[in-house]
């Protein structure tokens, strides 16, 4: 989808153009700001040819004619009986984007969402009325979960205007990777937090809210928890995206903009795809023209120790 590439070329193209933290293209959050909902007006861009292209995103409101329902995840699959498929492994916490689009591409914003499970697992979503949430400003109602109990399969069944998307996990051994229980690192800000920012496209770029308690984190020292994605093809790299899986397309970030943190690192680190723990200095940004609403400052490695999965 057209607004899905523009979200990641937004974050890419922000942490691609230089080595230094942009201060000149980014605006810090006072406390009071960090707190202020953004406007809900949409951006709108012209095609080469000086011809208006659709909206990134619209409001529900606006929805005329047929829209979709998607899973943003590279790792999902959609299987003979046109459901979609995602196989995670117990101990780990997943973060499943739904994202809403009509026809013409545009994510839609504010859309009512219900989404229930047959079996076990607490999914939650931004909202404070269990099984119900609403799309974000990118047109994507965020699920969020922790994995725990044996291998089985469960069904996630989403709802929103008349159409049911299911979605079904695969819950598999513990056994399968070593790194599954991240998400119960003690003295970390895990990625179920931060992604509970709400970004929203306004002309020239992006404009993000939080909670009160991410909002508080502004300029303090944190622990991230996560993967590197590389910004170039170098060793060693002191400018990178930390994300809360390991990188498989630069296209599918988790959680979207709100799921990937800028990092800029004191000392250069060894590309790795195992997992990472970070400290530093977390910025964040109530809006900007290139994508990026969380930097981590003055970042350096700290001792990894993997939880048992189990």
């Amino acid at each position: 989808m057209r607004f899905i590439l523009l979200t990641a070329t937004l974050l890419i193209a922000a942490c691609g153009q230089n080595s230094e933290a942009p201060t000149d293209k980014a605006e810090e959050l006072s406390p009071e700001e960090m707190l202020i909902e953004p406007e809900t007006e949409a951006a709108e861009a012209e095609s080469e040819d000086g011809s208006e292209e659709p909206p990134m995103v619209i409001p529900y409101a606006e929805l005329e004619g047929d829209f979709e329902l998607s899973l943003f995840r590279e790792d999902a699959y959609i299987d003979e009986e046109g459901r979609w498929v995602l196989d995670l492994v117990v101990g780990s916490f997943a973060m499943l984007p739904v994202v809403a689009a009509n026809q013409a591409g545009s994510g839609i914003a504010d859309m009512p969402m219900t989404f229930k499970t047959n079996g076990s697992l607490d999914v939650q979503a931004r909202g404070e009325e269990e099984g119900k949430t609403k799309t974000n400003g990118q047109g994507q109602g965020v699920l969020v979960f922790d994995v725990f109990g044996d291998p089985r399969e469960e069904i996630i069944e989403v709802k929103a205007a008349g159409q049911q998307m299911d979605i079904v996990i695969n819950v598999l051994s513990a056994q399968v990777n070593n790194y599954s229980a991240l998400n119960t690192l003690e003295g970390v800000v895990h990625w179920k937090e931060l992604v509970k920012a709400e970004v929203r496209y306004v002309p020239g770029g992006i404009q993000a809210s939080y909670p009160a308690h991410i909002a508080a984190l502004h300029e303090t020292e944190v622990q991230l928890v996560g993967f590197m994605m590389p910004l170039d093809t170098k060793p060693e790299q002191t400018h990178f995206v930390l994300t809360s899986s390991p990188p498989s397309c630069f296209y599918h970030i988790p959680g979207g903009i709100a799921g990937g943190v800028e990092v800029f690192s004191k000392e250069p680190l060894a590309v790795s795809w195992e997992p990472v723990l970070l400290k530093g200095k977390l910025k964040i940004y109530k809006q900007n023209k290139v994508g990026v609403i969380y930097q981590l400052l003055d970042a350096e490695p700290q001792k990894l120790v993997l939880p048992d999965p189990t």
